[in-house]
């Protein structure tokens, strides 16, 4: 699923002295406008909760056991 938006994540700094907006939140995966190398899932960037862009969204993903 990498490469087709940028996903966001739950990591998030946790600092006291900046507003939650501005807090930085990891995405993770590239988007449809990055290079090959950076459509994989343990490249990430950081940017803050407030950040928004129309390459940037989220996935819903769940376990199948057989």
């Amino acid at each position: 699923m990498s490469g087709n938006a940028w996903e966001w994540t739950s990591a998030c700094g946790v600092d006291d002295m900046v507003a939650d907006e501005d807090q930085n939140c990891r995405r993770r995966g590239g988007s449809y406008e990055s290079q090959p190398v950076d459509t994989r899932c343990i490249v990430g960037s950081l940017r803050t909760r407030k950040f928004r862009a129309s390459n940037t969204s989220f996935r819903c993903c769940a376990n199948l056991t057989p």
